[in-house]
């Protein structure tokens, strides 16, 4: 570090009288493949709480990378062929921006030493690692490389050869054992024709870039990225000295990270674009292994600081464990009642059981891409549940309800924020209903006629719902809710083929609502069963939910499938075809007996293992012949109204666009804009390896500012 001009070393005796000197102590982390890193503790000198904050901190936008790689996958053109990957890591990376020469005094670190020697202090000439300025400074030179690079990939530039092509042509073995990808199939609901995908991103550190067409075309967006990231961190050149290094990673390159592949790991997951999966790569699946191996059933209790790294592990994992969300929820409550000594009960080591069959059917059940990016809904319906029974619709034109719910963030509101305008959005489909009447659905739509479904809850639960007159019942009313949804997306996957689509089940209780999205609690409830029912099912069916809220005085027609039943069946659907016409006749369909059972058993508080509960909801689809394993025949293309196709494309622009208003953030009443460029007057050479950053549009801060800067670091 030090002959590479990023830190210098003194004697504890040169530098304890001189005025403003802090010192930290370090730290160590640990990193797989590579040697552990080294952090300064400068929150115990307390040079971070004292550090003013002039940063852009809105720069660090790595929190939805994956998202935008994934979307940006999902939505690309097919007629383009596989979306082609490649990674570049910067070397070092703090470490390429320096730190006011003055400021250092205060980034002071001790180093080991022997007893009765003189200790030494290692100060930090660039940005080191544990400053809370560090990220924001580093992040807003990445970023900008990262803009620049879209920019010049949309403008077409055609720049000349870089010095490390070679070495990014290296091309890695990430999984030996792993054989050919299998295409896998593109997004259901028809897009329109555009080009060759050409997109770049930053996690901090390391450049991801996508990039579809001829190989000449694929070469080309890898010469952008690199060029684009040596106008910011500065290239070596001859008059540098051998220990300079370049900044872009050779190491990374010889490993593969450089070369254009369909299958590389990005941000710790493995992507197949061929297949369009992401999964946990090789060295992951031992871990989780290991983890749960280390709580065997015999295991009674264990510190409360492992139990903490399991669940957070296991969540971080969850993308790549399909239906594993449902069954954390006895982790979590094991976790909110425990000492610092924690029991491990059976809702633990039953929850345990649960990730270890996940984890063996791993390899036989990658997670698809299009089972995890956001998606508009291909039917929307509404749900209800009461004491005698539950029952719900589907509609084929029920998207305008939907886009009712949303907030400004796309999103469903998980309140009743959004009850008015729901409600006017039922009216109005009444309205035209009533008077000029529905338009048929149009062709190549998921569902083509309205459906209607009802089931009675046995007496047993109906026994046990709590009231007034049964305050000490085990099952609540939003519990039943939460079934209602489950029953009425099953209903829907035995009607038509839901795989990789989204449904939106609108609801009247929030508490429902709630749980449904989030995917688990922290309790062993009837609700936690019921949650890990609802994943396996969504595991099975392989799509995602979207449910909203519906006022219950506007949620007519659920209320009167879990209500009327002085009506026999055939009464139901006669009184429904008069009271809510719509373009075709209604269609009652009836809730699967297995799925029924599951339900009937989760509200029980019943728990089954989960091969037998995942083989009670394939049952119904077994005898149908119908694919269920992401391969194969693809299912059938889907078209959707011309308002879900806008919301479509704003959730592309919302989620899987680069945001570019980080820079315009205000402080003191100055915008602030990074500029990237040598002073006026000054040699590149001599500049400092990184961005110089200024303000506005060619002058540097005030001089207060820069005091300021002065005095904090």
């Amino acid at each position: 570090m030090c002959q590479r001009h990023h830190t210098f070393v003194l004697p504890f005796s040169a530098v304890k009288h001189l005025p403003g000197v802090e010192i930290s102590p370090p730290g160590v982390i640990d990193q797989r493949d590579r040697r552990p890193r080294t952090i300064s503790d400068l929150t115990y000198s307390g040079v971070n709480q004292s550090t003013v904050d002039l940063t852009v901190n809105e720069s660090m936008q790595f929190g939805r990378a994956l998202r935008r790689i994934l979307l940006n996958i999902y939505r690309a053109d097919p007629r383009w062929g596989p979306v082609y990957m490649l990674k570049a890591d910067i070397s070092d990376g703090f470490y390429n921006i320096w730190v006011n020469a003055n400021g250092s005094r205060r980034l002071g670190l001790i180093l080991p030493s022997k007893q009765g020697e003189d200790p030494l202090v290692l100060f930090f000439l660039a940005l080191p690692m544990g400053w809370v300025s560090s990220p924001p400074v580093f992040c807003t030179a990445t970023e900008v490389a990262t803009d620049i690079a879209n920019k010049e990939i949309a403008s077409n530039w055609r720049p000349p050869p870089h010095r490390q092509e070679n070495a990014a042509d290296t091309e890695g073995d990430i999984d030996p054992a792993r054989g050919v990808s299998v295409q896998g199939n593109p997004p259901r609901i028809r897009q329109r024709n555009k080009g060759p995908l050409g997109y770049v991103d930053c996690y901090v550190d390391d450049f991801m870039a996508l990039v579809q067409g001829s190989k000449r075309r694929r070469r080309r967006v890898r010469r952008i990225l690199f060029h684009c990231i040596d106008r910011v961190f500065r290239a070596p050149d001859d008059k540098d000295g051998k220990w300079t290094k370049d900044k872009i990673s050779l190491k990374k390159l010889l490993k593969g990270d450089g070369s254009l592949t369909t299958l590389k790991i990005i941000l710790g997951w493995l992507v197949d674009t061929v297949a369009g999966t992401i999964e946990l790569p090789p060295h992951r699946v031992e871990r989780l292994f290991a983890m749960l191996d280390s709580f065997p059933i015999g295991r009674k209790t264990c510190p409360k600081r492992d139990l903490h790294k399991l669940i957070g592990e296991l969540r971080s994992m969850l993308i790549a464990i399909p239906g594993g969300v449902g069954c954390i929820s006895w982790l979590q409550e094991t976790l909110k009642t425990a000492g610092e000594r924690v029991y491990l009960n059976q809702h633990f080591h039953d929850a345990v059981a649960d990730f270890r069959w996940l984890a063996q059917d791993i390899s036989n059940r990658p997670t698809r891409i299009a089972e995890v990016v956001p998606e508009v809904p291909a039917v929307v319906g509404m749900s209800d549940a009461a004491g005698p029974g539950m029952g719900g619709v589907w509609l084929p034109d029920g998207d305008r309800v939907y886009l009712a719910s949303l907030r400004p963030s796309l999103v469903p509101a998980l309140d009743t924020e959004a009850g008015e305008s729901v409600t006017a959005a039922v009216e109005a489909r009444d309205a035209v209903a009533r008077s000029t009447g529905l338009p048929p659905a149009p062709d190549g739509t998921l569902l083509s006629e309205p459906l209607l479904w009802r089931h009675p809850f046995p007496e047993d639960i109906q026994a046990e719902l709590v009231s007034d007159s049964n305050p000490k019942g085990s099952i609540n009313n939003s519990e039943l809710e939460l079934a209602g949804i489950l029953a009425h997306n099953d209903v829907l996957a035995n009607a038509v083929d839901v795989q990789e689509t989204t449904t939106a089940t609108g609801t009247d209780n929030t508490s429902g609502l709630g749980w449904s999205t989030r995917g688990a609690i922290s309790a062993t409830t009837p609700a936690s069963y019921l949650l890990r029912l609802n994943s396996m099912h969504q595991r099975q069916h392989r799509y995602q939910q979207r449910n909203f809220y519906i006022p219950g005085l506007t949620n007519k027609m659920a209320d009167d499938c879990s209500r009327l039943w002085n009506l026999t069946d055939d009464e139901l659907v006669s009184y429904f075809n008069s009271t809510y016409p719509q373009n075709k006749s209604w269609r009652l369909c009836q809730l699967s007996a297995n799925t029924a059972s599951a339900i009937h058993s989760a509200l029980r508080c019943e728990r089954k293992p989960l091969p037998t509960t995942f083989d009670a909801l394939t049952a119904e689809h077994m005898h149908a012949g119908r694919d269920t394993s992401g391969a194969g025949t693809p299912p059938r293309r889907l078209d959707v109204s011309p308002s879900m196709h806008g919301h479509r494309k704003m959730l592309y622009h919302s989620l899987g666009s680069r945001s570019k208003s980080w820079a315009n953030n205000i402080y003191h009443g100055r915008r602030q804009v990074p500029q990237v460029y040598p002073p006026t007057g000054i040699n590149p050479r001599d500049q400092p390896p990184s961005p110089t950053i200024y303000y506005d549009d060619a002058s540097p801060p005030p001089s207060a500012c820069d005091s300021a800067i002065e005095s904090e670091l």
